[in-house]
């Protein structure tokens, strides 16, 4: 065994070990890409995105006036469990802020949040 090689199998190989932040946030496949948060500009731009059209059928203007009722309350970020929370109170359509929203505007919200989601 040659020096070289002694030193490599001391020192590890030469493989560098993953971050903790790379480990931990796999990507997910959703409008967070892995991102604990994203900014509510990143939002607007993913409600425009015309390939939303074939997850959720619903038009660009109809995306947007459900993303300005779904996400007013949040601030400049939203976090992905912010949009779960949205997510359940849409499903139940008992209790939370949609609780008065129309039954067909509450599907709609909900496919647009699934397709968000990416479920």
């Amino acid at each position: 065994m040659s020096i070289s090689e002694k030193k490599q199998s001391l020192s590890g190989g030469g493989e560098k070990k993953a971050s903790k932040d790379a480990s931990s946030l796999e990507k997910d496949g959703s409008v967070f890409s892995g991102k604990a948060e994203i900014p509510r500009e990143t939002l607007w731009q993913t409600l425009r995105d015309p390939r939303l059209f074939n997850k959720t059928n619903l038009p660009e203007r109809e995306r947007l006036v459900l993303g300005k009722e779904l996400f007013k309350p949040y601030g400049s970020y939203l976090d992905k469990k912010e949009l779960t929370t949205i997510e359940s109170q849409l499903e139940s359509g008992k209790w939370g802020k949609f609780k008065n929203m129309p039954p067909e505007t509450r599907k709609k919200a909900s496919r647009l949040v699934k397709a968000l989601l990416k479920k």
